[in-house]
């Protein structure tokens, strides 16, 4: 039953998206069933047929809107025509079948417009309810990109960085911490607004040479790249890319030699490897680089249970 019915909804999708195919099954299948109720009501000599076919007409105008509904009236009429002219003549009828015949023509018209429309409303209301659940999706999608990346430089920030930690449990991980050496200075030097020039054109390089999904901006001139998929000799040569890449930056044609200060640690993560613990390890061989003269890398392993 399960299957029926996807099969059933991947057709009508199919449908959908194919509008003047899904115009000639409607009529079809309108067209088909009113045929099969009129010769049911024929065979059968029921009284009054017309209260079984006005309710097939209903069931296709909701269906199928005034096109389902069009067809099922001109076909409810046409029975009638048949059923109350003398002798089944479908042009000659006594004053009172004249009577009700005229009544059914009103009727049928009346309730084929107001199912019609009812019908339509509802559409353009779906419609209208799919347009606001696209435009709320992306502008989820946009708000999610905004909360999880960092303004200033185009890489993630911390939130994100927590957020992806749980994706590494289980990987081997190369996780990189830097400072950029003097930052303050450059400030001083330059100004503000060329500081964070270089914080953006670092942030550039790092996604240029790391990927833009694993690479972080930690706090003010501290970043911090976590990549699962490498080994320590592609891992150390392009962090000595990006030490290559940045000593030679330039902020408005002026040359801005940047340099950083990094601790570096593989680890193979298990959920019992907090993020503020290995970052805890970085950060303690970062500054073990800066208190010995700044402008290296450092390495340490550790294992999963550390």
């Amino acid at each position: 039953m399960r299957h029926l019915t996807t099969l059933l909804f991947s057709f009508r999708d199919y449908l959908k998206e194919h509008r003047l195919l899904l115009f000639f099954v409607e009529l079809g299948v309108t067209g088909l069933v009113m045929l099969s109720l009129i010769l049911l009501v024929y065979f059968l000599n029921i009284p009054n047929p017309n209260m079984i076919l006005i309710t097939g007409e209903v069931i296709f105008a909701a269906l199928f809107g005034f096109a389902g509904g069009v067809i099922a009236t001109m076909m409810l009429i046409g029975y009638s025509m048949f059923f109350f002219s003398t002798d089944h003549s479908f042009f000659s009828y006594s004053g009172i079948n004249a009577y009700k015949l005229l009544v059914i023509i009103i009727g049928a018209f009346l309730c084929c417009a107001f199912v019609g429309f009812v019908k339509h409303s509802r559409d353009k209301a779906e419609e209208r309810l799919l347009e606001a659940n696209r435009v709320l999706a992306e502008t989820n999608k946009k708000l999610g990109f905004i909360s999880s990346v960092d303004a200033l430089t185009g890489v993630k920030n911390r939130f994100a960085l927590r957020s992806d930690y749980a994706s590494y449990h289980g990987k081997n991980v190369h996780l990189l911490l830097l400072d950029i050496d003097n930052f303050k200075n450059i400030n001083d030097t330059h100004g503000h607004t060329v500081g964070d020039e270089v914080l953006h054109q670092v942030g550039q390089v790092l996604k240029g040479i790391f990927g833009e999904g694993v690479c972080y901006r930690y706090g003010g001139d501290e970043f911090v790249v976590i990549d699962p998929e490498t080994t320590t000799e592609e891992f150390l040569s392009d962090c000595k890319m990006l030490k290559d890449a940045i000593v030679d930056l330039r902020v408005h044609d002026t040359p801005i030699p940047v340099f950083f200060s990094a601790g570096v640690v593989i680890a193979n993560l298990s959920e019992s490897v907090e993020l503020r613990t290995l970052l805890h390890k970085a950060d303690k061989v970062l500054y073990e680089v800066k208190n010995d003269g700044k402008d290296d890398i450092r390495v340490i392993h550790i294992d999963a249970a550390s």
